[in-house]
């Protein structure tokens, strides 16, 4: 049985994970940077020292051991390098604010996807300030940055869907490896711009950790199985649908397409007869989860729970039009266009969509994809001469008492052309018309 966190049976754990703990090794500081420096591949690393604003910004300088003593004993302040060509040499989730709250999700989706295997790769850290920590997960041999990524993704997806992580702000929980060159982070040590105290290792169970010889860094080839399998799981889409609540404000519009994303997806998976049942589970925990559709609506007081008075409705939809398309198999494609597709792709499913018409903005799939605005658009051009999407329309920015329509796009799925799609979206209604 998986052993409970201590700072939930009483504050004593709470406080010593923000106080000032010192340093607090079992050996001497020379033999704990050498375990450090072990755990995290560091060897040859290149890392950036903090600048008097606290960032870290400039050109990236080998490290030596006696950088990494002294980055330990807080007489400097150092973010290291985590990708080297394409490899990550540790995943790293950064949490801002109510760490410690968010905590026991991040333990338990770590038991979930990768058991005693990852729960005992895994450290935490507290932070320069109180809310501050980051889990840590360090491995046998570095590992492809994509399936790095892709569970420290996974990781913090499932505190944003977590009733203490929807309290966040987005910028409150970091992952890396970031994209391309995957950034740089800081672990132990102190932020002395913030005239923070050395920070110490405990494990997920909260025991401190006095020498890092009592972890058991997960095996390369067992990480890979792990993010393997997660894209096996159900799509990030649907995951969010069952665990974040619906909101009143939202609409009965969105809801009722977001039921016909359910039911279109439980005949996927197990067929009409059998998803029907699937489907109606799927409703009842999204129920569970959303006490405020029991409540009137805010636009014509309608008392009515969609969940209840669409269920048939909806259901019925899904099982008369299942799906006439499917995804494209982006065979070829870069692996981020292929990124940039999936999440096109998710906003369709979750908001039962049209895939040869839809409309977003750069800013939202800037959002998704954790890149720039600009970065954005460079990837829906590159996509689009790739073949894999269409721009029916570009939109238009906002005027003077006008407000702009977002991009009109259109996914080219499994055995289209661009061209088919871009007649399909003609005959389409523009979703972006005005009620």
């Amino acid at each position: 049985m998986e052993r409970g966190l201590p700072f939930l049976a009483g504050a004593g754990y709470r406080s010593s994970l923000v106080a000032s703990v010192g340093y607090r090794s079992a050996v001497s500081p020379e033999r704990f940077a050498a375990e450090y420096a072990k755990l995290l591949h560091l060897g040859g690393a290149r890392a950036v020292r903090q600048n008097e604003r606290g960032g870290y910004a400039g050109p990236r300088q080998r490290l030596c051991q006696d950088d990494v003593r002294r980055h330990l004993a807080g007489e400097i302040s150092l973010a290291f390098a985590v990708v080297e060509a394409k490899t990550a040499r540790t995943i790293v989730v950064d949490v801002d604010a109510a760490f410690e709250t968010v905590l026991p999700v991040l333990r338990a989706r770590a038991v979930e996807v990768g058991g005693s295997d990852l729960v005992d790769a895994a450290f935490i850290t507290n932070g320069s300030s109180a809310g501050r920590g980051k889990l840590v997960i360090s491995l046998a041999a570095p590992v492809p940055r994509d399936d790095a990524r892709r569970l420290g993704l996974d990781l913090r997806a499932r505190v944003r869907q977590s009733e203490p992580g929807r309290a966040l702000a987005t910028s409150d929980v970091s992952v890396f490896p970031q994209n391309q060159s995957g950034g740089v982070v800081r672990v132990l040590g102190r932020n002395i711009a913030r005239d923070g105290a050395l920070e110490q290792a405990f494990t997920l169970d909260g025991e401190p950790l006095s020498t890092f010889e009592r972890l058991r860094p997960i095996a390369a080839s067992r990480l890979v199985a792990i993010a393997k399998n997660l894209d096996e799981q159900y799509p990030p889409y649907l995951a969010c649908l069952l665990a974040m609540p619906w909101r009143r404000v939202d609409g009965t519009a969105k809801h009722f397409g977001q039921m016909i994303a359910l039911g279109r997806e439980a005949i996927r998976l197990h067929g009409i007869a059998r998803g029907e049942f699937l489907y109606d589970e799927w409703l009842a925990r999204i129920a569970q989860n959303s006490p405020e559709l029991e409540g009137p609506s805010q636009r014509n007081r309608d008392t009515r729970n969609v969940l209840r008075h669409g269920r048939d409705r909806a259901w019925t939809y899904a099982s008369n039009i299942p799906t006439t398309w499917a995804p494209h198999d982006l065979v070829g494609v870069r692996p981020e266009l292929r990124r940039l597709y999936r999440c096109l792709l998710d906003l369709v499913r979750a908001n039962g969509l049209r895939p040869h018409a839809f409309a977003t903005d750069y800013e939202s799939i800037a959002h998704h994809l954790e890149v720039s605005k600009s970065s954005a658009f460079r990837l829906v051009t590159e996509a689009e001469i790739a073949g894999i999407i269409v721009r029916h329309d570009r939109g238009s920015a906002d005027a003077k008492g006008e407000k702009g329509r977002a991009t009109l796009y259109g996914l080219v799925c499994s055995g289209e052309t661009p061209e088919a799609v871009l007649l399909a979206g003609k005959s389409a209604v523009d979703p972006r018309r005005k009620s």
